[in-house]
This record gives C-alpha cells, structure tokens and sequence, in this order.
C-alpha cells in the first residue's frame, strides 16, 4: 500500500516520530486536523476530475481519467497514453522530413563533387567577406 508514494513502514515512522515529539494529546489534535485535510484534498480531486473528465467527453475524445489519486509515476503514464494518439503522426512526420532533409543533403553534396570535377578537380575560392555597411553604436555615437 501507497499513499502518495509514502510506504507504510514509512507512514508508521513517521506516526512513531510524532508521538515522541508532540505526545499523546497533541497527536490527537494533529491525526483530526491531518484527517480533515485529506479529506479536503479529496473532494478537490474528485471536483477537479469531473470537470476534467466534462471537458474531455465534450471534446469528443475516449480517455477516462482515475477516479482515485495516483503518484506521480501513474499520471506520467497517464499522460503518455492520453498523448500518444497526437504524438505518432508528428514523430512520423518528422521521421519522413528527416529523409527528405538526408536525401537533399546527399544530393548537395553530390552536386559539389560534380563541380569540383568540372572546374578541373577544385572548387572556385569563395569571396572575402564584404566589411558591413553598418556601423556598431559606439561608432555611431563616435560620429555625432
């Protein structure tokens, strides 16, 4: 048993920790005010599921959501399988542009190898870089 990813032995720990610290009567006034507590959390989750759960059964889509809390493990998952539907055609897409992408790149790379042969086995020396027209702000200022 796991309660927000808390063991049980780890519950009884704590329990144990509590009573040594507060004592008998404070614990008492703790476990009611702690009770209390997750009791509200509770009625916020199962409020927050079904209007989440609303929402998702007007949009059409077929996912149903827990009724009870999970830990964080559960709702990854969750979430994953909730997404995975959305998530196949776009890794497929981008499967395919990464192969067209390759295709293109290999033929670039084709097409130089074809020049480097036609120029008589070397490329032309590509152009000096063109000093910029624009000046950078301190030059600016400088002229002012």
């Amino acid at each position: 048993m796991s309660i927000f990813g808390i063991g049980i032995w780890e519950i009884v720990m704590i329990m144990l920790i509590a009573l040594i610290v507060a004592g008998p009567r404070r614990l008492l006034n703790w476990a009611y005010v702690t009770g209390r507590f997750f009791a509200q959390m509770r009625q916020l989750w199962d409020r927050t599921v079904s209007a989440m759960q609303k929402e998702i059964d007007s949009a059409g889509v077929d996912f149903k959501l827990p009724k009870d809390p999970t830990d964080r493990r559960a709702m990854r998952r969750l979430a994953e399988d909730a997404v995975r539907p959305l998530r196949e055609p776009m890794e497929k897409a981008m499967r395919d542009y990464e192969a067209e992408r390759n295709g293109i790149q290999k033929e670039l790379s084709a097409g130089d190898d074809r020049k480097v042969d036609q120029a008589g086995g070397q490329l032309p020396p590509a152009p000096p870089p063109r000093p910029s027209d624009f000046g950078t702000w301190s030059q600016n200022s400088r002229d002012d």
